[in-house]
């Protein structure tokens, strides 16, 4: 009877710990932020002389997210390299983040470009309903040009509301 009992417990108390492993993050509380993806650039456009505009799409798994599709468009100044755009992500339950970055370019003697930008993320909806937060990405694209694949890694934050 003694070891019915003492199965019970640890059984309760793996159940209990598995259900707080699942569960969002308390109240008010910033919590590390890691996703790695890939993508490609879907167009690449001149407004002006020194102005290239890129608009983009890919997807990838996050902390807190899991697997997610992302799309967005930045504008490139081509005299600086400063670079500046928006983002939306969607998680696979249909949860969303949207946010702005900012940062600049560097284009590399084989042609490929990277872009070391600051996320900050804005607005949630869903389970990520009042969530922000900010985070460093860095991404190498294979070039600047419609079709070229990319991947990026973040590192950041998520504040819960």
């Amino acid at each position: 009877m003694q070891r019915f009992f003492t199965y019970r417990k640890l059984a309760v108390t793996v159940m209990v710990l598995g259900v707080l492993a699942c569960a969002s993050p308390a109240q008010g509380e910033t919590v590390p932020y890691k996703e790695k993806g890939a993508g490609h650039i879907d167009a690449l456009y001149f407004p002006s002389p020194t102005i290239a505009v890129q608009e983009w799409s890919g997807g990838g798994l996050a902390t807190h997210l899991g697997k997610y599709t992302q799309s967005g468009i930045h504008a490139i100044d081509l005299t600086t390299g400063a670079i500046s755009g928006h983002f939306t992500t969607i998680a696979a339950d249909g949860a969303t983040l949207t946010g702005h970055y900012d940062g600049y370019i560097v284009l590399n003697a084989d042609g490929s470009v990277g872009y070391f930008v600051t996320a900050h993320w804005d607005v949630g909806t869903g389970r990520l309903a009042g969530v922000t937060g900010i985070g460093d990405v860095v991404a190498i694209a294979d070039s600047a040009f419609p079709g070229a694949a990319y991947s990026y890694v973040t590192d950041g934050e998520l504040q819960f509301p």
